[in-house]
């Protein structure tokens, strides 16, 4: 059992964390934090590792290193909660819980202090950067496995869709790699009113990203795991003019190095031809943020797949499917030993229900303009406003005349 005092303390902390987050390679005042108090509670601490990680070692004697992880960053996000602890920096926001994860291995290390009976050596590993940026695979090139060998490492990440008190685990590879490409549709720019005269990039690119859906359908096995998710569609600035560029950005993750490749060729492959098609260009841009899925697959080939068992009821398969990749520093080259585990955060009252309808309507008067005589009229703009869960509010305006 965690003592009251060190929960309490551990709540503090987060709190204080979450209300000062810091975005990727910028943890300087979490590392300071971090490196004080693991020296407070007698760990040799290096700072500096991958740029802003901190690792703070402890030794008892002979026997076996263990590494315990635990990321820093938070999102440049704006933290809309109402509660006293909510984000002082603006436009940044610990919104997946990385306030949390770093509370929880300062817990154990103020736990690990006071436990004299273990033998051997553990390294907390405090990673920058680990949303998109890279800290893991920084701190790895930095030789942090030269520097501090583990026989094994273990991490830990808060899930809401698990049971508060839950644990989930998998036997094979856990987290999936982790992909985002950008590609750049160069078409001719043109008035609105005479497309014909123009190279139309949108449409073009509309074109690019719903080819880039058959990637996952029709050329990847269905025996293999990858999602290949568009997330960002940007061009044009003015409601006149065709846009001479677009530009798609996405991210891919898989659990396969093979599938990886495969769909790296189709990037650039579907965008060409999808762009030459449309007599447009296209150039697809992969930025290369990996997280070492070669292990990942060496995971997968040595042994069965096999549910997530719930190791606090002993109840079996609780139906967890593997999850999307967060950079995990074991499979950055630790070895072959280690393990992520998942954190139940879900409380059943404050869980919402599946079936509740994630879109409204509504009705907002504005003006337009007769196309034939000229004459300003009113006319109703009809507003679907889609709030997926924990994500920010989209707006799409239809017009249509009363």
């Amino acid at each position: 059992m965690i003592e009251a005092e060190l929960l309490d303390n551990m709540v503090t902390l987060r709190r204080a964390l979450h209300a000062h987050p810091e975005t990727a390679f910028e943890e300087v005042s979490t590392a300071r934090l971090v490196a004080s108090l693991l020296r407070e509670y007698g760990f040799e601490v290096t700072e500096g590792v991958g740029k802003t990680g901190v690792v703070g070692t402890l030794r008892r004697g002979s026997g076996p290193a263990l590494g315990l992880r635990a990321d820093m960053d938070a999102l440049p996000r704006v933290d809309h909660n109402e509660l006293e602890h909510r984000s002082q920096c603006s436009g940044k926001m610990h919104a997946y819980g990385h306030d949390g994860h770093t509370a929880m291995l300062l817990g154990a290390a103020a736990s690990l202090s006071r436990d004299t009976d273990s033998h051997g050596t553990v390294h907390l590993i405090f990673q920058p950067a680990e949303e998109v940026a890279g800290g893991g695979r920084g701190m790895v090139e930095d030789g942090l496995f030269e520097r501090f060998p583990c026989n094994a490492v273990f991490g830990l990440h808060n899930w809401p869709g698990l049971p508060l008190g839950h644990f989930a685990i998998d036997r094979g590879p856990m987290m999936a790699s982790f992909d985002s490409f950008e590609i750049l549709v160069d078409g001719k720019g043109s008035h609105a009113a005479m497309p014909e005269e123009g190279i139309d990039a949108l449409v073009c690119a509309s074109h690019v990203a719903i080819a880039l859906q058959t990637i996952v359908s029709r050329r990847v096995s269905p025996k293999e795991a990858c999602v290949l998710s568009v997330t960002q569609i940007h061009g044009g600035e003015a409601w006149n003019v065709l846009p001479d560029r677009a530009v798609i950005r996405g991210t891919v993750r898989c659990f396969d190095a093979d599938v990886q490749e495969l769909v790296r060729s189709l990037l650039h492959e579907i965008g060409t031809l999808t762009a030459q098609a449309h007599a447009g260009e296209s150039d697809a841009v992969l930025p290369l943020r990996l997280s070492g899925n070669d292990q990942c697959a060496r995971r997968k080939r040595r042994g069965a797949r096999g549910g997530a068992r719930d190791r606090r009821r002993g109840e079996g398969d609780v139906g967890l499917q593997a999850v999307d990749g967060l950079r995990r520093l074991h499979v950055h080259g630790a070895g072959e030993a280690g393990c992520v585990c998942l954190d139940g955060r879900r409380r059943a009252e404050a869980w919402r229900s599946a079936s509740q309808p994630p879109l409204r309507l509504q009705w907002r008067r504005i003006g337009y303009r007769c196309i034939v005589s000229g004459e300003r009229r009113e006319g109703v703009r009809r507003c679907a406003r889609v709030k997926p869960r924990g994500c920010p509010m989209f707006d799409l305006f239809f017009k249509s005349p009363r």
